[in-house]
């Protein structure tokens, strides 16, 4: 399950951090380089082991809140909790799925140090904004949640050279999946076109590319456990299915800002709206077609 809007609600946080270091070996030149070329970098192990046990411990904890004995079957695991709870009722996952987006923990991962060190290394500045913080349960028998191509600018806005920080919250492999992008050479750095959907269904798929695919092979980064993958708000992306038949993928995405952007400015430091009555971007390029 996934593609909700945003936990912060289109509220900012700032984390003006004195102590960062913007030459820091976080993100070295090459990486830097790459994050420059081509949108996107992977900054590798920010983030202690003890702090996804924290968050297993807590997704167990609040599991047993609403079914006690789906936890007691599901033996420590997160992803048996989940489908534990989807097979008694549906609304039960789903309810997991709410309460987990309001955890505590979930904001230690966006404010850890070394994150937002290398954040801020990307963005050239100390002074950022957290204005997004999503969360997702892909599970393999809900393809319907996934984002086809998009690029997160149309949702959230800010600026095209905001940053995602996309986070796995478990071990990846090829069955479980993760997402593809194309480099910024594809596209030429475009804001691309999009379309309204016929039908709004969820957030995930509310907005739609309209036009075609760039040429070329996306590429599918290895994001290990531990790391972040970083990528641009003008970075074509999209996700691909979970393909194990017992194992979610969970993952945080955390939407940063520069607050010297010049584009972030002229927003007036406010995000994007995406629900079902509105979508601030394209009310704004239907607005300017009038």
């Amino acid at each position: 399950m996934g593609g909700f809007p945003s936990i912060l609600s289109g509220k900012c946080a700032v984390f003006c951090m004195s102590f960062l270091r913007l030459d820091s070996m976080i993100l070295d030149d090459e990486m830097l380089a790459a994050f420059r070329g081509d949108g996107a970098v992977t900054a590798p192990q920010l983030f202690p082991r003890e702090m996804f046990s924290d968050f297993y411990s807590e997704v167990l904890t609040i599991a047993g809140m609403i079914a006690p004995d789906a936890v007691e079957e599901a033996d420590g695991s997160i992803d048996k909790a989940w489908m534990g709870l989807a097979r008694r009722d549906r609304k039960m996952a789903s309810t997991l799925y709410d309460a987990v987006k309001h955890s505590m923990t979930l904001r230690r991962f966006a404010v850890s140090p070394l994150l937002v060190e290398a954040v801020s290394t990307a963005l050239g500045d100390k002074a950022i904004a957290l204005v997004d913080l999503n969360f997702r349960i892909d599970a393999p028998s809900e393809p319907q949640f996934l984002f086809s191509w998009h690029q997160d600018y149309w949702f959230s806005m800010c600026s095209p050279k905001a940053l995602v920080a996309w986070i796995p919250m478990m071990p990846l492999d090829e069955e479980v999946g993760g997402i593809e992008y194309f480099p910024l050479s594809a596209t030429g750095g475009r804001i691309l076109s999009a379309k309204r959907a016929p039908e709004y269904r969820s957030y995930s798929d509310s907005i739609l590319l309209n036009e075609p695919i760039p040429n070329g092979k996306p590429q599918r980064p290895l994001v290990s456990w531990g790391d972040a993958l970083l990528f641009s708000f003008d970075v074509l992306h999209r996700s691909l299915p979970n393909r194990a038949l017992d194992r979610c993928r969970w993952t945080v995405q955390l939407r940063f800002v520069a607050y010297s952007d010049d584009a972030f400015l002229r927003e007036r430091y406010r995000p994007g709206l995406v629900t079902r009555e509105h979508i601030t971007y394209l009310e704004r390029m239907e607005g300017q077609r009038q």
